[in-house]
């Protein structure tokens, strides 16, 4: 699934876009490509003969699923392919009457949800590689979350205990770009870290200050030990473009050292096509203050302040280790069972009470 640039029509009234086939079957083959290096990664660990022949820790491959579409997007319009044409899928059927019995199939507009289904049983079907979901509604994602793993039929989230939610090839984050939108998603984003490994934020772009609580940071509220199930990773970066809007560099400083101070991995993508540096002491700018790059996106790092040349990964990339997973997922489902009740409760009343203007 994806949306291209002038494939499609952005907005409520435009239109969503499925890539060819050949496109999904690449997962299939960069999934076996991984697997391979594994094996050879599994050998190299149990041929070592001592502790100088070292081994480099095996890190999974990422695939950034859908960089320019929202998978938890509610979308009821039509789903079309390159040329623009409208997509169906065939659903087969059954009628029964007193004279006889018809049997065949029926066309339907392929949905959003087929596509959704679609996606998670290729993840599904791809434990090798870490599927990195990105979205601007986590409010969407547990009602839309596919919650037929290790079954033979798809059950709803209802029907019990005995279903595995939990996918450890998966990892959830949702776009923020200031204060506003953190204090709005981050909380909702919390209450998914029972579905996967890690959960991160994309700060990109990044329009403002942003003040992340503590506890949003990997640590529990309840303890000081870190954990995988708050916040695992931040990427940021400013906006790149010709109509891009400016990016302060302390705002980027900031998110760095708030990360670099909770032990959680931080990547600095770009600062941005009009990245500027703040000497007033408020947020304040002109056409005098912005920072000349020869880089026209900003990305690259020899162009930036030295400590802001951050591009970190979370660890739980190299979770190949089934003990490790199990581990991870006792935790973030013991996680979620212990904090509906305080912190979402907490953090959802912190929104609130910003969004009335009572705090900063």
């Amino acid at each position: 699934m994806g949306i291209r640039r002038k494939r499609v029509k952005w907005g409520p009234h435009g239109t969503r876009s499925r890539t060819s086939d050949a496109y999904w079957k690449q997962p299939l083959k960069w999934n076996r490509e991984a697997a391979a290096s594994h094996r050879n990664w599994e050998f190299a660990i149990s041929t070592a003969r001592s502790e100088y022949d070292s081994v480099e820790p095996y890190t999974r491959p990422r695939v950034f699923c859908a960089s320019l579409a929202d998978i938890f997007e509610d979308w009821e319009g039509p789903i079309v392919n390159a040329k623009g044409e409208k997509l169906y899928k065939s659903v087969a059927f059954s009628s029964t009457t007193e004279k006889f019995r018809m049997t065949g199939e029926r066309r339907h507009p392929l949905s959003m949800s087929d596509l959704r289904r679609d996606l998670f049983a290729l993840i599904d079907q791809t434990p090798h590689l870490n599927w990195l979901l990105l979205t601007k509604r986590p409010e969407n994602v547990r009602r839309m979350w596919d919650y037929s793993r290790n079954k033979n039929s798809r059950v709803s989230q209802n029907e019990g205990d005995n279903i595995d939610v939990f996918r450890p090839n998966v990892w959830l984050g949702c776009s923020v770009s200031d204060q506003p939108t953190a204090d709005k998603y981050v909380p909702e984003l919390l209450k998914l870290r029972d579905l996967c490994p890690v959960l991160f934020l994309s700060a990109e772009p990044l329009l403002g200050a942003i003040n992340l609580d503590a506890n949003y940071l990997g640590i529990r509220p309840w303890s000081d030990e870190p954990t995988m199930g708050v916040i695992g990773w931040v990427i940021l970066g400013g906006e790149s473009g010709s109509k891009a809007r400016p990016c302060n560099l302390s705002w980027i400083r900031s998110l760095v050292e708030q990360c670099s101070a909770a032990d959680v991995p931080c990547f600095v993508k770009q600062w941005g096509s009009r990245p500027f540096i703040d000497t007033t002491g408020g947020e304040r700018y002109d056409d005098h203050t912005f920072h000349k790059l020869s880089d026209p996106k900003g990305s690259d790092p020899e162009e930036w302040p030295q400590d802001i040349r951050v591009r970190e990964f979370p660890k739980a990339d190299r979770m190949d280790d089934p003990a490790t997973q199990e581990a991870a997922k006792a935790e973030v489902v013991s996680l979620g069972r212990m904090d509906e009740a305080s912190f979402v409760d907490q953090t959802r009343e912190k929104a609130e009470r910003i969004e009335r203007g009572e705090e900063g």
